[in-house]
């Protein structure tokens, strides 16, 4: 069931951004659990978004944005998503497709009520993913060293 996130999920996102982290940043031994908590606090405050996939109480995957200010323009803001993760488990079923319906559904809910100029999602170089099939246009590639 695809459905938004409260704070009473905070200690199962705690979990999900750990494997998350981990899979990510290997190369980091600590994962930073008091971020999570602070980025669940705005999304509760309505700062954000947190998606969940949840089946039998477990979360599958998720996606979470927090609207942030534009860089080049501090009045406008967007909607940035900050994790886009699913299980290993679950991966190569619908759960990802499901959870990026979600988001661009509240993105552009969003924009027509003129929270947000336009909204971003991406991905990890380690898995390609084809946005443009929910609308999305390609802008930019970032590198990390």
């Amino acid at each position: 069931m695809i459905r938004l996130a409260n704070k009473w999920d905070t200690p199962k996102l705690k979990e999900l951004f750990t494997d998350y982290y981990q899979e990510q940043f290997p190369q980091y031994t600590d994962v930073p659990y008091k971020n999570i908590e602070k980025i669940m606090s705005l999304i509760v405050s309505g700062a954000g978004v947190a998606i969940l996939d949840e089946h039998d109480g477990i979360i599958r995957g998720a996606i979470i944005a927090l609207a942030c200010p534009n860089i080049w323009d501090p009045t406008r803001f967007v909607l940035t998503e900050i994790l886009f993760y699913v299980k290993t488990e679950f991966r190569g079923g619908m759960t990802g497709g499901r959870l990026i319906k979600k988001y661009t559904d509240l993105g552009d809910e969003w924009k027509a009520a003129g929270r947000v100029v336009h909204y971003t999602i991406s991905h990890t170089a380690k898995y390609k993913i084809d946005y443009s099939r929910w609308g999305y246009t390609e802008a930019e590639t970032t590198w990390f060293q």
